[in-house]
């Protein structure tokens, strides 16, 4: 005993702490907050998916279009298991551009809208889709990037892709921001002479087609598009050439000669092949388009006092009267 006369009490050992057990992580179809039959319905779909897309699938699932176009819904699914979310987000962005007048695949845009990601989600998904290869991706980053630094940054290594619609459409966005002509003229040459579409809109409305919009980027380069010179005047003498085409392949020439004279020899014939054939006929929007650059081009001419030419002279009258029939304000 001690001189206090309290025992000592013998310490209490503390127990081990047992080891806790590993925390189960939930599978990837369970990392979610979905029904246990969405669950296993999309269950491949949640697992090749990264868990930071999940819950905008299951926005997706859950959205109440599901209820009046499931098929559309169901098919944009699939293709983000088969093909990814980047590749299959480009494929939907796409939808935006339908043929004019067609009430299917205005229906499939306006599904797609409504459930594609926000954009600040959107635009690294579609850049991702570039660097993987996908020409939609491509036809499109400009519109959901918005930054010219970024679209010159990630546009400018699909000049040399493999395949020619996306150099083409890089080729296209390029000429907005990026000025260096050596690398973009011979991308827009190619695409001048490849018969292909661009903007199924713009084309079904128009006419346009691949060989304007490259026309277009080379009239925004200016006189750096010189070396397009010869395949632009190949182009507007084609006797295929669509009239909306020659509207723009005529204004590039324009910019790079600044003589409206041989633009307009070639060009007043592409009007009379068109009115010729359209006789009794509406004008299309895009002849209609031809036509004003016909009638620009004649002011230009006539006040450069260039006249003298009667062949000419003689077509020109006739073409002007034409215009004032189908312009008469």
């Amino acid at each position: 005993m001690s001189g206090t006369g309290k025992k000592k009490t013998a310490s209490k050992k503390k127990a081990p702490r047992k080891a806790e057990p590993n925390k189960i992580q939930p599978a990837p179809s369970q990392s979610v907050n979905l029904e246990p039959d969405l669950a296993e319905e999309f269950k491949e779909l949640f697992s090749k998916i990264d868990r930071e897309h999940h819950e905008y699938l299951t926005s997706v699932i859950k959205n109440p279009i599901m209820q009046f176009q499931g098929s559309s819904v169901s098919e944009y699914l699939k293709l983000v298991e088969e093909r990814g979310l980047p590749r299959a987000a480009a494929i939907a962005l796409d939808s935006r551009d339908y043929s004019k007048g067609n009430a299917w695949e205005q229906a499939q845009m306006n599904v797609m809208n409504a459930i594609l990601p926000h954009n600040r989600d959107l635009k690294p998904l579609i850049r991702k889709a570039v660097e993987d290869g996908s020409t939609r991706a491509v036809k499109w980053y400009p519109e959901v990037c918005g930054n010219p630094q970024e679209i010159i940054e990630v546009l400018k290594p699909v000049l040399s892709a493999p395949e020619p619609k996306r150099r083409f459409w890089a080729a296209i966005h390029l000429s907005k921001h990026y000025q260096e002509a050596g690398d973009l003229v011979p991308v827009l040459i190619e695409g001048l002479s490849t018969d292909w579409v661009a903007f199924k809109q713009e084309n079904s409305s128009t006419g346009i087609t691949g060989r304007g919009e490259c026309a277009r980027a080379l009239a925004r380069l200016g006189k750096k598009g010189e070396p397009a010179r010869k395949e632009l005047e190949k182009q507007l003498k084609s006797p295929t050439i669509d009239a909306a085409d020659a509207s723009e392949i005529a204004g590039a020439l324009f910019q790079l000669t600044q003589d409206a004279e041989p633009v307009l020899r070639d060009l007043s014939v592409v009007a009379e092949r068109v009115l010729t054939q359209k006789r009794g006929f509406t004008l299309h929007p895009g002849d209609k388009d031809m036509l004003m650059s016909l009638k620009n081009l004649i002011k230009t001419w006539r006040e450069a006092g260039k006249s003298g030419d009667e062949s000419l002279e003689q077509k020109i009258a006739f073409l002007e009267s034409e215009i004032k029939y189908h312009f008469p304000s």
